[in-house]
């Protein structure tokens, strides 16, 4: 879904395109940690021997030679036909003529996109099937909206409701513990008088999300708890896409994610199809937990649900225009 908007109809739906990407979003996760075991002074070495490194180069290879086909393929025909909306050419016409790979650039948006949306999607998911109650208002929900509005931003800005179980679901568990990793620049002395000294590596702590003096129950799931805030005084921090510093799921301030907007949308896509195109539930027993390395928490990937085809309510399908 996400290689659509990168890199266009041709390739976003090419099976080998698809191929390249997800194999190497996957692997670059094991070789970075595989790495990570030898001494500083010997990764620039053996990062040429390792089998996953070497693996990475050739899906780097793939990935030069379709996008610069494509890219060629654009050239040839400019003119010819209405202009391409995607990031190939954001990324060209960001680079003004300076030098960069656009193979590269496509897979570390993969990188960052396909991993942690399908993560954010996979855990989103559990919480409504632990939750069924959920189900039918999260429908009713949609109906509604799409059925009104269709498919268009603020169709899916009016998915309050939904909006909020996606939030509810990055409190409990986001992704990475820590976030807005940075290094100071100078002395900084903090409010209680410690000191943070120039150079120092810091990471801010994901700790707010599970504080009761933040949140009431704050370890229990409530896929309500935004979306009682909204239209109130506190609507503009209770949308997902906000960052406080209650919430930092996308980090905060001016570093905070700018993917978060698309990345809120996509999710909200995903969910909608899944909830009205299936019935689906946990097998009995199953209880989704999730998978910690360092400070990563990935959602778990074993987990048996029972899944049946069901007729959907609306037309969700979006036709092109065709003149």
């Amino acid at each position: 879904m996400s290689s659509r908007i990168f890199i266009g109809k041709r390739l976003g739906r090419n099976e080998k395109w698809l191929d390249t990407i997800v194999g190497y979003v996957e692997l670059s996760v094991h070789a970075m940690q595989n790495l990570r075991f030898w001494p500083k002074f010997l990764r620039s070495i053996v990062v040429y021997f390792l089998p996953g490194p070497m693996k990475l180069r050739a899906y780097i290879k793939d990935a030069e030679t379709q996008v610069f086909a494509e890219i060629k393929h654009r050239q040839q025909e400019a003119g010819s036909v209405e202009e391409y909306n995607d990031a190939i050419a954001w990324f060209e016409e960001m680079a003004k003529g300076q030098k960069y790979n656009p193979a590269v650039s496509q897979l570390i948006l993969a990188g960052v996109a396909i991993h942690t949306r399908a993560d954010l999607v996979t855990q989103t998911l559990y919480d409504i099937l632990e939750h069924p109650e959920l189900i039918q208002h999260l429908r009713e929900e949609v109906i509604q909206v799409i059925g009104e509005g269709g498919w268009k931003k603020t169709s899916l800005y009016n998915m309050k409701l939904m909006d909020s179980v996606l939030k509810e679901n990055q409190r409990l568990k986001p992704n990475q513990i820590v976030g807005m990793a940075r290094r100071a620049t100078a002395d900084v002395q903090l409010s209680d008088g410690a000191i943070i000294s120039r150079v120092s590596a810091t990471v801010v702590s994901a700790e707010r999300t599970w504080d009761d003096k933040v949140y009431e129950n704050p370890h229990v799931f409530d896929g309500y708890r935004f979306y009682r805030e909204r239209g109130g005084a506190n609507d503009a921090v209770s949308q997902f896409v906000s960052t406080s510093v209650n919430h930092m799921g996308f980090g905060h301030g001016m570093h905070s994610c700018p993917g978060r907007f698309f990345a809120g949308n996509e999710a909200k896509v995903l969910l909608t199809h899944m909830l009205l195109k299936y019935d689906m539930k946990l097998i009995e027993g199953e209880k989704p937990k999730f998978a910690e390395f360092r400070f990563t928490r990935e959602s778990d990937s074993d987990v048996k649900t029972s899944v049946r085809r069901r007729k959907e309510e609306i037309d969700l399908s979006v036709r092109e225009e065709v003149e």
